[in-house]
């Protein structure tokens, strides 16, 4: 009675809840489903008014749920036909649907397991109420997904306040790798928020939890609704590819079938088999620039083993299109050359390079076997929470990812975790660059308690949130190409291709090779500048975390060195290399002992030669010591302004924002164009903030220095010269700018 009277003080207005908040009201009194007609019927038993005070509330609740066993009883009477007292548990899907409840099939059978202890197989009406109580008390889900949406919500709870502010739920979803936009998760907490407080409790999240599993249902049926329509879905492994490209996501197809067999699902390794076995042969004409390909019945004792799929809607129509006189019919098969291809979409790929690839169809000797079965919602959850908890990963990816989380948790105390500092090297290491400012808000978006310090999963997360964050930086740049439409099936042109690619930073010929002659959709652009992103991960990985520019100039200063000491560099000549380069590292005391314990440990080829691979290695130690000098200097600028967490991360993002070259430094110009946004300048404001920026820049000019390894001029501030910046202003309330913020 204490919940729901704090419910009713959150719900009422002058001490009075309308009836309009009651269906609601009941819900996150732990309701399941409470039924509109019920909710009337019992409201107007007792009042004639739109209104109900305190104690008529707690009646109304009290009423309601002895309406709502006695509909349960009657309705589980219904199923008992026998007469028996009992009900089959193979019929409580059906009997929970005839009261407008219809959990997952994996929630129902869990529950069963606990309800019908005796193992019978059948339910009376006790163990009925039980399984309802346990639906209401896990909003629906399954006892682990309760358990991890709860664990979610007190890592984001922070201060043990007991409730989540709106930012905190918008976190919390992206930290569960779901979908959802902003906007919508945004509607569907203000439907829970009834009291506007901003804040929901533990109760308030779960039913707000169980609205955006809602919302997604609605969405994954929507998606499968379609797949079927147009005849896209295919075998279950092309439906559940169809469902998370529906669902906004950009998946890799090994990842998809991997979380598929981790949920349990059977997919067959065959689109549709056929009884006829054939040998391909390969033929390149002199009169002609395609290949022509003939297929013969044989044994598979040779080495030109194939694979068959069926054929999905893009390949027919593209088929079709080309082939007027020889038109598919369902049913019809593709052979892939040499089993080389991997699924339909990479066999549409190779016909789109250099050259047309002829396919021949074959209507094989006897009848195809049995389709696999449509994809049911059951299924189609349960792999998304599998999918979303791997973090979209490949078993060969979160293997790769582990071992690089080992290699840094032994330079920790705990195996089990690895600090913030070195996850960005692993980061680096992985291959993933981002701007340090933009990197340290990724490690916070992981780092919900600002330990410090990330377990694997965690680490995992930050991997999958670089990868997001490489689709967002293509999203942008699409968008404004015109090319990220909302029917993401529309065919983009080789010469859009092209554009996109080199839009991108990919290379006029790579962009070139890799646009395909018949033109892509979206998602097969995208996949394309995913690829390049991850061959280009793959030349930072080799090359000590340095990028192409990064290796040559790296590479002309090693040259110079070479050129200068008649072709050779000695490891008693790094010192003084070093000390050119990084000055401000090599000649601090503070850095001495680790300085003389990297020269020491630099490894030579013979005779004391040190190679260039040595020499990047030894140049990325020298970056992470400065990476580390730079936090150093921001922790010391927050203890010195005072400001809190929160404060600190939308400081972060403001200069994230300003520093669109992605340079982690701001000039003055673009820090007095920031604020003349807040608040207009005019000249005497303009010089006041200039003898304000060169007292606090110089302070930290001796941490900017070698422009070309990671830092900036001495006229540029870094992030910890903002927040002290950003503090003298708010202190001295500079220009009345706290009255714009």
């Amino acid at each position: 009675r204490s919940m729901r009277a704090a419910m009713f003080w959150r719900l009422a207005h002058d001490g009075e809840a309308h009836r309009d908040c009651l269906r609601g009201a009941l819900e996150l009194c732990g309701i399941m489903s409470p039924a509109q007609a019920w909710v009337d019927d019992v409201f107007e038993s007792m009042t004639r008014y739109t209104t109900l005070d305190l104690g008529e509330f707690l009646r109304f609740t009290e009423a309601y749920e002895q309406r709502q066993d006695c509909e349960y009883a009657k309705a589980f009477q219904r199923f008992d036909a026998d007469r028996s007292g009992t009900v089959d548990a193979t019929e409580l899907s059906a009997l929970l649907a005839s009261l407008g409840i219809t959990p997952m099939d994996h929630v129902v059978n869990e529950i069963l397991e606990e309800v019908d202890s005796d193992g019978s197989g059948k339910l009376d009406l006790q163990e009925f109420g039980r399984v309802m109580a346990l639906l209401g008390a896990r909003e629906g889900f399954a006892r682990n997904e309760f358990d991890r949406l709860m664990a979610s919500f007190r890592i984001f709870d922070a201060d043990g306040s007991g409730s989540l502010d709106v930012t905190e739920l918008i976190g919390v979803l992206g930290y569960l790798h779901y979908s959802i936009s902003r906007e919508s998760a945004l509607t569907l907490a203000e439907e829970i928020d009834v009291d506007g407080s901003g804040t929901l409790s533990g109760r308030e999240f779960m039913h707000f939890m169980r609205k955006v599993r809602e919302f997604e249902i609605c969405r994954v049926k929507a998606t499968l609704r379609r797949l079927e329509d147009d005849g896209s879905g295919g075998s279950k492994e092309t439906s559940l590819f169809g469902l998370l490209r529906g669902l906004g996501y950009f998946p890799d197809r090994k990842a998809v079938v991997e979380a598929a067999e981790d949920a349990g699902m059977e997919l067959p390794t065959e689109d549709l088999q056929l009884r006829v076995k054939f040998r391909v042969n390969i033929v390149k004409t002199a009169l002609s620039d395609k290949i022509g390909v003939t297929v013969n019945k044989a044994d598979l004792d040779t080495s030109d083993r194939l694979r068959v799929t069926r054929v999905d809607t893009g390949l027919v129509q593209e088929w079709n299109e080309d082939h007027p006189d020889k038109q598919l019919r369902p049913g019809d098969a593709i052979l892939e050359v040499n089993g080389t291809c991997d699924g339909a979409h990479s066999l549409l790929d190779t016909i789109g390079r250099d050259r047309a690839l002829d396919m021949l169809v074959m209507r094989g000797e006897g009848e195809p076997s049995a389709p696999a079965l449509a994809l049911s919602l059951g299924e189609a959850w349960r792999f998304l929470e599998v999918y979303r908890s791997r973090e979209g990963l490949t078993r060969a990816q979160a293997a790769d990812l582990q071992a690089v989380f080992r290699m840094f948790a032994t330079e920790g105390t705990d195996s089990g975790s690895i600090r913030t500092i070195d996850a960005g090297r692993a980061l680096r290491w992985l291959g993933y660059q981002s701007p340090a400012q933009v990197e340290e808000l990724l490690i916070a978006e992981v780092d919900i308690h600002g330990s410090g310090r990330l377990g694997l999963a965690e680490f995992q997360k930050l991997v999958r949130k670089c990868h997001e964050r490489d689709l967002g930086e293509f999203h942008r740049i699409l968008l404004g190409l015109g090319l990220w439409r909302e029917d993401a099936s529309v065919l983009i042109s080789r010469e859009e291709h092209e554009a996109a690619m080199r839009a991108c930073g990919i290379p006029e010929k790579e962009a070139k090779e890799a646009s395909k002659p018949r033109g892509t959709d979206l998602f097969g652009l995208v996949n394309d500048l995913l690829r390049h992103r991850a061959a280009v991960r793959g030349s930072y990985r080799s090359h000590s975390g340095f990028g192409p520019r990064e290796v040559q100039e790296l590479r002309n200063v090693f040259e110079t060195y070479l050129a200068d000491r008649g072709g050779e560099i000695k490891h008693a000549e790094l010192r003084v290399l070093c000390e050119d380069l990084f000055p401000e590292v090599a000649t601090s005391m503070k850095n001495r002992p680790e300085l003389l314990a990297l020269l020491s440990k630099a490894e030579v080829g013979e005779e004391g030669k040190v190679e260039f691979r040595d020499f990047l290695r030894l140049m990325r130690e020298f970056v992470e010591i400065r990476k580390k000098e730079r936090r150093t200097k921001e922790s010391r600028a927050v203890l010195l302004c005072g400001f809190s967490a929160a404060q600190v991360r939308e400081f972060r993002e403001v200069f994230i924002a300003a520093d669109v070259e992605e340079r982690d430094v701001l000039s003055f110009k673009k820090v007095r164009q920031l604020i003349n946004r807040i608040t207009p300048l005019g000249d005497k404001r303009v010089d006041e903030l200039t003898r304000v920026w060169l007292q606090v820049v110089s302070m930290g000019s001796g941490d900017k220095r070698n422009a070309a390894f990671g830092g900036g001029s001495c006229d540029d501030a870094d992030f910890a010269d903002f927040l002290l910046l950003m503090k003298h202003l708010l202190d001295t309330n500079f220009a009345g700018i706290k009255d714009w913020t």
